[in-house]
Formats: C-alpha cells, sequence, structure tokens
C-alpha cells in the first residue's frame, strides 16, 4: 500500500468500517421486520374476513332453521286445525243422518200405528153396520168414507208435522255446519297472522343482526388498518433515529480520521523539509 493509499484511508472511508456496517445491519433488520409486520396484517386481515363469513354463514343458517321451523309448525297447526275442522263437520253430518233417520223411522211408526187404528175403527163399524143391516147402504158407504179422509188427514198431519222437524233439523244442521266453518276460519286467519308477524320479525332480525355484523366487520377492518399503518410509521420512525444516529456516528468518525490524516501529513511535509 502507498503513502496515499494510506492517507487516503486515513482522510476519510464512507462507505465502509463499523458504523457502514452497523448501518447495513439495521437496514435488513429494518427491511425484516417490515416483512414480518405486513405478513402479520395480512394473515391478520385473511383471518377476520375469514371469522366474519364464517359468522354470517352460521347466522344466515340459524334464520334458515328457525324460518323452517315456523313454517313446519304452521302446517302442522294448520292440517291439525283442517283435522278438527273435518272431524266437527262430519260428526255433525253423522248427527244429521241419525236424526233423520230416526224421524223416518218414527214417522213410518206413526202411520203404521194410525192406519192400524183405523183399520181397527173401519172392522167396528163395518160389523156394526152388517149387523144393523145397513152395511149396503150409502149411509154405511157414506161412513166409511169419513173413516178413510180421517185417515188421509191423519197421515197429512204426520207428514207436515215430521216435515217441519226436518226443516228445524236441516236448519240447526246448516247452523252449525256454518259455525264450524266460521270458527275454523278465524281460528286459520290468526294462525295466519301470528306465522306471518313471526316470519317478519324473523327477517327483521335478520336483517338488524346482519347490518351490526357488517358494521362490526367494517369496524375490525378499519382498527386492523390503523394499527398497522401506526406500527408500520413507527418502525419507519425508529429506523429513521437509528439511521440518523448511524449518520451522526460516520460524521464522527470521518471528522477524527481527517482531523488525524491532516496531523500525519504535516509531519511528513515537515520530514520533507516543507
Amino acid at each position: 500500500m502507498g503513502i496515499f493509499d494510506a492517507l487516503g484511508g486515513l482522510f476519510g472511508d464512507y462507505g465502509g468500517g463499523a458504523v457502514g456496517m452497523g448501518k447495513r445491519e439495521g437496514l435488513s433488520t429494518f427491511n425484516a421486520s417490515t416483512k414480518w409486520l405486513m405478513d402479520q396484517y395480512r394473515d391478520s386481515r385473511q383471518d377476520w374476513k375469514n371469522q366474519y363469513s364464517q359468522t354470517r354463514g352460521d347466522y344466515m343458517q340459524q334464520t334458515a332453521n328457525a324460518l323452517s321451523a315456523l313454517a313446519t309448525s304452521r302446517g302442522a297447526s294448520l292440517s291439525a286445525l283442517a283435522s278438527g275442522r273435518d272431524e266437527s263437520l262430519a260428526a255433525l253430518a253423522e248427527g244429521r243422518t241419525s236424526a233423520l233417520g230416526a224421524l223416518d223411522v218414527g214417522t213410518a211408526a206413526s202411520k203404521a200405528a194410525m192406519r192400524q187404528s183405523m183399520a181397527a175403527g173401519r172392522g167396528r163399524l163395518q160389523a156394526s153396520n152388517l149387523f144393523s143391516g145397513l152395511a149396503n147402504t150409502s149411509f154405511a158407504q157414506g161412513q166409511l168414507g169419513a173413516v178413510d179422509i180421517a185417515e188421509g188427514q191423519q197421515v197429512g198431519m204426520i207428514d207436515e208435522r215430521v216435515a217441519g222437524q226436518k226443516s228445524a233439523l236441516e236448519e240447526r244442521y246448516g247452523s252449525e255446519v256454518s259455525g264450524v266453518q266460521e270458527r275454523y276460519s278465524g281460528a286459520r286467519a290468526a294462525m295466519e297472522s301470528q306465522h306471518g308477524a313471526g316470519t317478519a320479525n324473523l327477517y327483521s332480525q335478520r336483517a338488524s343482526g346482519l347490518a351490526s355484523l357488517g358494521q362490526a366487520q367494517a369496524a375490525g377492518m378499519q382498527g386492523m388498518r390503523q394499527n398497522y399503518a401506526g406500527m408500520r410509521q413507527g418502525l419507519t420512525r425508529d429506523w429513521m433515529g437509528i439511521q440518523a444516529g448511524y449518520n451522526r456516528q460516520n460524521v464522527g468518525a470521518q471528522q477524527a480520521k481527517q482531523q488525524q490524516g491532516a496531523g500525519m501529513f504535516g509531519s511528513i511535509l515537515a520530514g520533507f523539509g516543507f
């Protein structure tokens, strides 16, 4: 190494030395820390997104399950209500048929008893007329005709009475059927209203829940961005402070070398007689 190379080393080494090595190591650490911070932010951001997607999916599934259960309950309730109506109508129809049958049986029995009574009376009248010698007279025939008329009147009265009873029975049956249908319609309307309110409430809760979940998601993402930005800014600030320290050390080292070199250079020149 020549003397001027040695002097050049004394007057200044702006790229090497312990200060330059420390600066390079600090920069490498800063870059590694920055990369680690970015990886952590990216991973946390993705985990937050995944958690949001999972939570949202679970919430949607819970709402769907609740809506399905509500629809199933509605179907079962409507089926039970319709079954109750049908059973009531069947019981009314059976009662009507039984009552009409009983009236028919009673009518037939009444007519049979009346005809039997009339026949007996006609027989006694014929016997009386036969013994009295009036059997073939117009008077006797008139008596028998009056019995026949009375029998016809009795039959008509029975039929009229039964017709009135049947009419009252049919009117009562119709009123009872209408009552069953009205109660069924009212109960079904109330049930449908309740189901509609329950469904609307579930949809409202789902909308409110999703809105709250979305707000929490946005706030969480914003918080992570702010946290990352703050940490990144702090890391950069720390690195700039360290770099400034290295620069000050480098300047001091260079000034010391320059002063030392100037002194040695002066001694050398004095040795040469300058």
